[in-house]
């Protein structure tokens, strides 16, 4: 936002999110205009605001407020509402002439990134995602996108590399370490599911998720070992043979149902309890 705006002063201290609310502004400026873009755009809809952005960057006799034909935000604000609309190939153009019109920012590059990926070109959208991971660890999301396009191209082990990147002094941090235990889990061997039961292990999360992230790998175990065969080493507190994961998701089945918001839900994983539990001769 442009600071020497005559609003400027009350869009800092706007606390209104509705844009009948902000034509209410002391006056009708740019950036009062673009704020009610970016309002209309954030609820959907994209019509209203790419009507507001036309009006914006049309030149008239009778608008007093004017828009610098170099700024780049028109385009940026165009490429949210096509994507917005799911229109990813649009979008893309927008951002790239936003890229190259602020070739420094992080911002276009990762939107970009978004974009290569909703349109299937997953080499593209890793390049994005790395180049702005790697460039400024404060965007995280770029973390989360890189990972999970290498995910898609079958590259596990980087993915689970990455996520493990995020710092601890990240807010996302334990997010993508738990992403990173579920990564570890696709189309996996036995030293991986040794590997994501010890990260999980040392995970400092509530009783509920520990559980649920458990069972999971735990499932994952269970389905390693009925496709090839007991291996050497333990996940969690199972060694890896049908036997004891058997009895693992049992516990794990039954601990849950202890914390089932419906009786439905209930009911539904102590049914997948019994019928994990191991079979036993009386």
């Amino acid at each position: 936002m442009s600071t020497s705006d005559a609003a400027a002063s009350w869009l800092a201290t706007a606390t209104t999110s509705d844009p009948a609310g902000l034509r209410k502004a002391p006056e009708l400026t740019v950036e009062v205009r673009l704020r009610i873009v970016r309002v209309l755009i954030e609820s959907g809809d994209t019509e209203a605001a790419l009507r507001e952005l036309e009006a914006l960057t049309t030149p008239s006799l009778f608008d007093e407020s004017e828009l610098d034909p170099e700024d780049w935000r028109p385009d940026w604000y165009r490429g949210l509402a096509a994507l917005t609309d799911e229109r990813a190939e649009d979008a893309l153009g927008f951002f790239d002439a936003v890229c190259s019109a602020v070739p420094g920012e992080a911002a276009p590059k990762l939107a970009l990134a978004v974009c290569a990926e909703a349109t299937g070109d997953l080499k593209a959208a890793a390049g994005w995602y790395e180049l702005v991971w790697r460039t400024d660890h404060a965007y995280v999301s770029a973390a989360f996108g890189l990972a999970r396009v290498l995910l898609a191209c079958g590259d596990r082990a980087r993915a689970v590399d990455v996520l493990l990147s995020v710092p601890d002094t990240s807010s996302q941090h334990l997010a993508a370490q738990i992403a990173a235990v579920r990564a570890q889990l696709g189309d996996c061997g036995a030293e991986d599911l040794v590997a994501a039961g010890e990260r999980l292990h040392a995970l400092d999360i509530d009783v509920h998720s520990h559980t649920q992230l458990s069972a999971e790998v735990l499932e994952a175990a269970y389905d390693y070992v009925t496709r090839n065969q007991a291996a050497e080493g333990r996940v969690l507190d199972c060694a890896l043979s049908e036997h004891e994961l058997r009895l693992g998701l049992e516990r794990r089945y039954r601990t849950l149902a202890r914390f089932a918001a419906t009786p439905e839900e209930r009911i539904a994983l102590v049914d997948r309890a019994n019928a994990v539990r191991p079979r036993t001769l009386v």
